[in-house]
């Protein structure tokens, strides 16, 4: 199967105090088959997914994190 050269950028915007947004971003260059493989590649060492426990999230959300819907856009 022929690779390719993927450039993978990985990032989040963060509300700053006054209300402006700031972009922090990383790029990658990750050798793969395909994008989907590429970005697999990346997420398998930045992000980690479980379910979450009732204590974590009422302290979660007495923090102020909010729940998103899957499939919707972040606000």
């Amino acid at each position: 199967e022929t690779m390719a050269i993927y450039k993978v950028v990985h990032g989040v915007t963060v509300r700053m105090e006054g209300g402006q947004d700031e972009a922090h971003q990383t790029v990658r260059l990750i050798d793969a088959a395909n994008k989907a493989q590429a970005i697999a590649h990346v997420v398998r060492d930045s992000i980690s997914c479980e379910v979450c426990e009732v204590a974590d999230a009422v302290k979660l959300g007495a923090e102020g994190v909010q729940i998103e819907t899957a499939g919707e856009v972040a606000p």
